[in-house]
């Protein structure tokens, strides 16, 4: 998944701004970098490797994503921790290129990221598993919480538009914290 757009107060409006994002170069460049590097990264862990031909939507409460499926057969030889760290981060977080971007992460930003992006997931006895990325995420300790999300910033990234999704993407952890709408 990469590449959001809020959800419609109507039907017909939620298809439109789906049908939006659809087509969007913007969205649609920056989700094809995270399946690119998806792609090229597992193709060295897996057999069988398949992806959708072309992104879909797949819409949540407050927010709809690209999304395409990638599927494939890991080699025997291969742990689920090999694949995580070398998946960890997707541009998505991380950024492009690689190296580059996390050494200007680490300049620029003045907190740490602590779970915030963080694979989390779990390993069974036979050292098989499933894995997520905590692209958003909050920490609670009393009566305080801290909510982490983000967006992918491309080369043509709105910022005023960039933060009305990060907003949108912050809507499932307020409620569930019985905060307000931002």
């Amino acid at each position: 998944m990469a590449g959001s757009a809020k959800r419609g107060e109507t039907e017909l409006e939620d298809e439109q701004i789906g049908n939006a994002l659809l087509n969007d170069a913007k969205n649609l460049r920056e989700h094809r970098y995270v399946v690119d590097m998806i792609e090229n990264t597992l193709r060295s862990f897996t057999e069988n490797l398949s992806l959708s031909s072309e992104p879909v939507l797949l819409k949540n409460r407050d927010i709809q994503h690209l999304y395409m499926n990638v599927s494939g057969k890991k080699h025997p030889d291969t742990t689920i921790t090999e694949i995580v760290k070398a998946l960890h981060p997707t541009p998505a977080l991380g950024g492009l290129p690689q190296q580059t971007a996390k050494a200007i992460i680490r300049m620029k930003e003045t907190e740490d990221r602590g779970l915030y992006g963080a694979p989390i997931g779990f390993v069974d006895p036979d050292f098989e598993g499933e894995f997520a990325v905590a692209i958003r995420s909050g920490l609670v300790i009393d009566s305080l919480g801290v909510l982490f999300a983000g967006c992918g910033i491309v080369s043509d990234s709105v910022p005023d538009e960039e933060l009305q999704e990060t907003k949108i993407k912050f809507q499932p952890m307020l409620r569930v914290l019985g905060g307000t709408k931002l």
